[in-house]
């Protein structure tokens, strides 16, 4: 890009015959993670309910409790 650096970018694919797919990428450190899904294969609410729940309990996990 001309020596000028992307701020980020992520990786979809379209038109796969897949009902859910992650993709996921690191660039600049930062960590992108992104879904896509087949329309109506899911309910929205409930997977990004579900989603959050899983990263707080990662954060959680690597954050706050020592072994």
């Amino acid at each position: 890009m001309a020596g000028h650096p992307c701020s980020s970018f992520y990786y979809v694919v379209a038109g796969i015959p897949q009902s859910l797919v992650f993709t996921i990428g690191s660039y600049k450190g930062q960590l992108n993670i992104t879904a896509t899904t087949e329309k109506n294969f899911i309910d929205t609410q409930l997977f990004k309910s579900c989603m959050m729940e899983a990263f707080n309990n990662i954060y959680d996990a690597a954050c706050f409790r020592r072994a």
